[in-house]
């Protein structure tokens, strides 16, 4: 038995593939760009604070920056589907717009803040997004005075 990381346990016979991939991924208010472990990538829209003071990210940029994530859009029910990009392509979650309720692994899941769309785009709240991908509260950090969401996460890929 190998321990990768201190709540992560991982049998070599079950998974010898498996590695740490650490992230630290940071979006900015009014910034469109997006830095994933010091490099900095142009995004089509940035993260905002919603009327009711949550802060606002672009579903589809974030899932981008976490590995073995990918999203989809279903035009005819106006929902953005989660799932994982590896072997198995999993379905997480179905988010649709300006709903209370998420679908997360087949479970309704509550939101703080209904997704909504933007500029093209949906956007999901920090927290809600966190909980769906799998990032801890203690995991991320917000900067008040730069108004930039930091996201520090160790993630378990198999290859």
């Amino acid at each position: 038995m190998q321990v990768l990381k201190e709540d992560f346990i991982v049998l070599e016979q079950f998974y010898p593939n498996a590695q740490i991939d650490s992230q630290q991924i940071c979006l900015s208010l009014n910034n469109n760009t997006l830095t994933v472990n010091g490099i900095e990538k142009s995004v089509r829209v940035s993260p905002y604070i919603s009327e009711n003071g949550y802060v606002m990210l672009p579903l589809r940029e974030l899932a981008t920056a976490l590995p073995n994530l990918e999203v989809a859009w279903d035009k005819e029910r106006n929902t953005a589907c989660l799932y994982t990009a590896d072997r198995w392509h999993d379905l997480l979650a179905e988010i649709p717009l300006e709903s209370q309720t998420a679908s997360f692994h087949g479970q309704p899941l509550a939101l703080r803040e209904p997704a909504t769309e933007k500029d093209g785009r949906t956007f999901l709240s920090l927290r809600d997004a966190a909980n769906i991908c799998g990032i801890r509260n203690s995991e991320i950090t917000w900067d008040a005075e730069t108004q930039t969401v930091r996201i520090d996460k160790d993630f378990i890929t198999y290859t």
